[in-house]
């Protein structure tokens, strides 16, 4: 039987005479739709790329940088648009909206340098939410791109015995392990893109070229961390600027809950509920109070020597606080504090040992917990060579000296986490606190108190310096250290043509900022880089005879440092906040502002962690150059041409 086939489909009118067997459906009536009442025209937007380019770039030109990112990421007119060369001018003026905001990298495009600074996401995976800037490197990375992205600044070794992670930019990078932030023990790392290309570039370079190669790259090295501290500084205080307009938002917000709770006539009923809402209404009482403490702060530390407790210090001396906050909530002024006047020295001292005895306990405690044995009873902690070199916890620079240093450390940064965290709310005031004053009065002051969780012992930079020498690290004081006046050469940097030497100070500084712990695999081939890292000792004391004969070299480098330090832009008032000012500035800020006609050097220090010129180390260099300097590391040929470096052979 043949299979049977479809069926064909009878129209309506195939029927006898013309005529349907069904009547047609009568046609759907279209359902009424209701048109969403929107503001403006729809759509009216679409032609905006095809709007005069004059009259686009005057629109664009007041814009953030930020709207120009996002504008150039919604189509493709729009990206043709605005990453032309031509838009670049439009960039620029988009940028100059932004108050203080430098200018871009040297190399750096206009809308690269918009996403670095604005755009929060990994530049390796985009990632969301990246809010720190790497700005040496020019990147933000999240924790994994940091890991994969960047270089221990050590490793850059090449096969000629030079260093080059010395002059390719470099920056301070900080990994979460474990929901914990960690510093990278070598503390500098590179981008590893830059690491391959300038390897490749040292390639092809002729050896009669290399010095000139080196010097271009290390004067682009100075211009890139030069021009990032600028792009810090900017940053920094946009972020406490955006800080302090939440807290006004905040203030503002709670004024005007409280009014109209008046207004509806729950007055009597407006209770503060939470321990944050008493904060907050303390804050606002001790604002304008603080601010009048802060100018007899001023007043007091023109009549005091050495180091004064910083504003927010002073507030916590209870003869203070009675002034500041009385029980019956009278008014003050400047003259309010003058009854302190006959208590300052006594108030000083005071503060100055509860200072000292918190930080004696914790250098104590930080020794005690890896050695078997305790520090003598008979020995301050303090005192010792091994609790010499501190450092910040926020800014994460050296600090040497446990007192002035880690007490006069102005750090900018610390300020900014303390009153971020303040603005979200975070511990603020704890239920177990009876009294919010510490608290209230931070805020008002927008100044976190002193405390020795701000710093870190830097014990293990110290250690390998004393074991050089033979000195035991719990007994051996830094007074000690100073009399022996040990002599060492770093293992590390020894190379076939120089041998740097340090004293010990510089020597522990010199761990810290070269030499880390960091086990990353070394990115280049290296010939005498592996002898050297077989020695686990980092530091060796050099011979009497040595330390004799380069004794000249090191006057001649102390002459230069001290002439060097004092145009510098890092001295600091120990009596008030200013700080980043030459010493004939500051001492002309101590005379004209503190009323002290003959400063000394108990009115300002040289803040460690931005002194860039503290004693260098000194060369022996091999006899074998003597025919051929020019083929020396350009630090060593500097040196030579100081008087800071001598040949081996060479008496003086």
């Amino acid at each position: 039987m043949a299979p049977q086939g479809k069926r064909a489909r009878k129209s309506d009118e195939a029927v006898t005479g013309g005529q349907a067997d069904v009547e047609p459906m009568p046609p759907e009536k279209k359902k009424k739709t209701r048109r969403r009442n929107v503001r403006g025209r729809r759509g009216v937007l679409k032609n905006l790329p095809d709007m005069p380019l004059d009259i686009l770039y005057e629109v664009f030109s007041h814009l953030h940088p930020q709207d120009l990112l996002n504008l150039s990421r919604t189509t493709k007119a729009f990206r043709r648009l605005l990453m032309d060369r031509n838009a670049a001018v439009l960039w620029k003026e988009a940028r100059q909206n932004i108050p203080d905001l430098p200018e871009p990298f040297p190399g750096m495009s206009e809308p690269a340098y918009a996403s670095l600074c604005f755009d929060a996401q990994c530049h390796g995976c985009f990632k969301p939410g990246i809010r720190e800037v790497l700005w040496e490197i020019r990147a933000r990375f999240c924790n994994e791109c940091k890991k994969s992205k960047t270089l221990s600044q050590e490793t850059l070794i090449y096969r000629r015995g030079d260093y080059f992670g010395s002059y390719l930019p470099c920056a301070v990078v900080e990994i979460s392990v474990t929901g914990k932030t960690e510093l990278f023990w070598d503390k500098k790392r590179v981008l590893a893109s830059e690491a391959a290309r300038i390897k490749e570039d040292y390639a092809e370079v002729e050896v009669s070229e290399i010095d000139q190669f080196i010097k271009e790259n290390r004067t682009r090295c100075n211009e890139i961390e030069q021009h990032a501290g600028l792009c810090r500084k900017w940053y920094n205080n946009k972020k406490l600027n955006r800080a302090i307009e939440l807290e006004d938002i905040k203030d503002a917000r709670y004024k005007a809950i409280k009014n109209k709770l008046k207004e509806l006539g729950y007055e009597k009923d407006v209770i503060y509920l939470t321990p944050l809402r008493i904060v907050h209404e303390y804050t606002l009482y001790l604002r304008p109070r603080a601010a009048i403490l802060r100018k007899a702060v001023e007043k007091f530390a023109r009549l005091s020597h050495g180091v004064f407790p910083h504003v927010r210090d002073f507030a916590s001396l209870p003869e203070v606080r009675a002034i500041l906050d009385p029980a019956d909530k009278a008014e003050i002024s400047v003259e309010s504090f003058d009854a302190l006047l006959p208590l300052l020295p006594e108030l000083v001292t005071r503060w100055r040992e509860d200072i000292t005895g918190k930080l004696e306990t914790f250098v104590r405690r930080e020794l005690s917990s890896d050695e078997s044995e305790d520090v003598p009873d008979g020995i301050r902690a303090l005192d010792l060579a091994i609790a010499t070199i501190f450092r910040c916890s926020h800014c994460k620079k050296p600090i040497v000296g446990a007192y002035p240093g880690t007490v006069s450390h102005r750090c900018r940064p610390a300020y900014v986490a303390a009153l971020v965290q303040m603005t979200r709310g975070y511990g603020l005031w704890s239920k177990k606190q009876d009294d919010p004053f510490d608290t209230a009065i931070e805020r008002a002051l927008k100044w976190a108190k002193w405390s020795h969780r701000d710093v870190d012992l830097l014990k293990s930079d110290v250690e390998p310096v004393l074991e050089a020498c033979g000195q035991n690290s719990l007994s051996t004081t830094a007074q000690d250290m100073d009399e022996l006046d040990f002599r060492f050469r770093c293992k590390k940097c020894d190379s076939f043509q120089a041998r740097a030497i340090f004293r010990w100070r510089e020597a522990a500084l010199h761990s810290r900022d070269c030499h880390g712990h960091d086990d990353s695999s070394l990115f280049f081939d290296i010939e005498d880089y592996i002898k050297r890292t077989l020695d686990t000792e980092l530091w060796e004391a050099v011979s009497s005879e040595e330390a004799r004969k380069i004794a000249p070299l090191e006057r001649a480098a102390s002459e230069r440092v001290a002439l060097k330090r004092l145009s510098k832009p890092i001295w600091c008032c120990v009596h008030c906040e200013m700080h980043e000012l030459s010493r004939g500035g500051m001492i002309t800020h101590i005379v004209e502002t503190h009323g002290i006609s003959t400063p000394s050097d108990d009115n300002l220090f040289a803040d460690p962690a931005r002194v860039k010129t503290r004693m260098p180390p000194v060369y022996i260099v091999a006899d074998e150059y003597k025919m051929r300097v020019q083929s020396l590391k350009p630090f060593v040929k500097q040196a030579l041409k100081d008087g800071e470096a001598m040949f081996q052979g060479d008496e003086i």
